[in-house]
C-alpha cells in the first residue's frame, strides 16, 4: 500500500504492523492490517463479503488530503494465473477487452481484471472512494511475472478517511465472480447503482432501432434524419425506435433538431 499526499513529489508505502482476524457469523472473517506512511496512520480492512470474495477497504486516521494522481495505490499480486482478461477503458466513453498472460501487461485504466488460474478464476474490481475514481493495472513486481495496482485518481483536489478500495474473488465460475464482485462493491461503496437482473428491461429495446450516428456522424440534419425515416417506412421495416445521436457535439441553432 502506497500513499501519495497532495503536493509530493513520491508516494510513501506504508510499513505494516501485526495483523489481527476477527471472526464471527457476518462477515465470516475480517482481517485488520494497520500500517503507517509517513504520518499517515492508516488502516486496511479485507473483510469476507460472501464465501470466497473479499471487500478491501482504507481507513486514514484523519481526512487527508491526497495528490489527484494515484493518491492510492494498492498492490497484489494472483497466484497460479495462466491468462486473463480486462476490460479498460481505451477512450473516454469507451471501454475494451484486453487479453493478457502476464500481470504486468494489464493496461491503464483497467475497470475489471479476470484472471483464469491453474484450478479457479479469481476476479478483481477496482471501487471508488472520496470522490476519486478506482483503476486497476498491471505493475512490475521483480519476484513474479508481475502484479496489478489498485489506484484512486480524481480529476480535481480530493481528501479521504475511509472508503473502499476493491473486491477480489476467486471460484470455479468467472460469471458467478464477476456478477458477486459487482454486487458486493455496490454495497461496499453505499449502493449507488443495481445489478443488470435487478432492473426492468427497456421495452424499446424488444424492437429492432436505429440510431443516427453511424450514419450521419455531427451531420444531424432534420432532412437527413427524415430522410432515414422514409427509407425503412418505404422498406416496411418494422423499425422499433430512432435514437437521435450527436455524439455530445456542441450544438449550435439549425444543424440539430429536438
Amino acid at each position: 500500500l502506497e500513499i501519495k499526499l497532495r503536493g509530493a513529489d513520491l508516494p510513501v508505502p506504508c510499513a505494516w504492523q501485526a495483523a489481527a482476524v476477527k471472526r464471527g457469523q457476518t462477515p465470516a472473517t475480517e482481517q485488520i492490517v494497520p500500517c503507517r506512511a509517513g504520518k499517515v496512520n492508516a488502516t486496511v480492512h479485507l473483510r469476507e463479503a460472501e464465501p470466497g470474495l473479499v471487500v478491501v477497504a482504507l481507513d486514514l486516521d484523519k481526512e487527508t488530503a491526497l495528490a489527484a494522481e494515484d493518491g492510492v495505490r494498492l498492490t497484489a499480486l494472483l497466484a497460479d494465473v495462466e491468462q486473463g482478461v480486462a476490460i479498460a477503458r481505451s477512450e473516454p466513453w469507451w471501454t475494451r477487452p484486453v487479453f493478457w498472460q502476464q500481470q504486468n501487461f494489464i493496461p491503464d485504466e483497467a475497470q475489471l481484471v479476470l484472471a483464469r488460474r491453474k484450478t479457479d478464476h479469481a476476479v478483481l474490481l477496482p471501487l471508488a472512494a472520496g470522490g476519486a475514481m478506482g483503476w486497476a493495472r498491471g505493475t512490475d513486481v521483480p519476484f513474479s511475472a508481475g502484479g496489478v495496482a489498485v489506484v484512486l485518481t480524481a480529476r480535481a483536489p480530493w481528501s479521504l478517511r475511509s472508503g473502499a478500495l476493491a473486491a477480489f474473488g476467486a471460484g470455479d465460475s468467472p460469471y458467478a465472480l464477476v456478477a458477486g464482485a459487482v454486487r458486493q462493491g455496490l454495497v461496499a461503496m453505499g449502493n449507488p447503482g443495481r445489478l443488470r437482473i435487478e432492473k426492468p428491461f427497456p421495452e424499446p429495446f424488444k424492437r429492432v432501432g436505429f440510431c443516427s450516428w453511424n450514419s450521419f456522424y455531427e451531420n444531424q440534419t432534420t432532412p437527413n434524419l427524415m430522410a432515414a425515416a422514409h427509407s425503412f417506412a418505404d422498406a416496411k421495416f418494422p423499425l422499433g425506435f430512432m435514437i437521435v445521436d450527436a455524439g455530445w457535439q456542441t450544438a449550435s441553432s439549425g444543424n440539430l433538431i429536438f
